[in-house]
């Protein structure tokens, strides 16, 4: 397939800390190249072998994002979003929805992926010793992505606007008081439940086998 160059950024380099490989989600450090519609492969230019896709830390299904990076409720990009692309591939509804508008595109028949969101237990959540934390992996490969509440809903209702149909969310209780213990074998339990009850492998690695993550005292 022919693409103009107009439509490439060639000789990027990175190194290290910002893309990893998308397939086993190693670290990638070197000269690569962007593409119109947001994605990149290692490579100075298209014709400079070994092409192989990269993508940013922050979309990276193993990568937890600081609250700092989340300040929206929640962050998309549209999956056939041709406008400018920024840093981490991060687009926020409103900037797609202007973009759409000033360029007469019909926005209804933009579908968005879920993104990446941080949770914050509230003082509430602590005096009630767990919350619920939200998620969904892609149906024909082990990617998880935890989501906001609000992104959560639109998978769950088949909302048009999202890509639901690539989806499975979930939902589980993660304790975060308690003996420390207790706390770490609950929520191991918690996912290796939620692991075989989908079918489905890699969220216990997804989660960095961190299931003391938010407890009380301890992160």
């Amino acid at each position: 397939m022919y693409i103009p160059k107009n439509r490439i950024k060639t000789n990027l380099y990175t190194a290290g800390g910002e893309y990893v490989f998308k397939g086993n989600q190693e670290e990638y450090k070197g000269y690569f190249h962007s593409l119109y519609d947001g994605t990149f492969y290692t490579g100075r230019t298209p014709n400079d072998p070994p092409i192989v896709e990269i993508i940013s830390i922050l979309n990276s299904s193993n990568a937890q994002i600081e609250a700092d990076v989340v300040d929206l409720p929640y962050q998309y990009f549209a999956d056939n979003y041709d406008g400018v692309v920024f840093d981490g591939q991060i687009q926020d509804v409103k900037a797609v929805g202007t973009y759409h508008i000033v360029n007469d595109i019909n926005y209804d028949k933009t579908q968005l992926i879920p993104q990446q969101s941080y949770p914050r237990p509230t003082p509430e959540d602590y005096e009630l010793g767990s919350f619920t934390r939200y998620f969904c992996v892609k149906y024909n490969e082990d990617l998880y992505t935890e989501l906001s509440k609000e992104t959560y809903d639109m998978l769950v209702n088949e909302d048009q606007k999202i890509s639901w149909q690539m989806y499975m969310p979930f939902k589980i209780q993660w304790t975060i008081d308690g003996e420390k213990s207790f706390v770490e074998t609950t929520n191991s339990n918690i996912v290796e439940i939620q692991e075989k009850r989908m079918k489905r492998i890699g969220f216990g690695r997804f989660l960095k086998f961190n299931f003391l993550k938010f407890c009380k005292g301890i992160n």
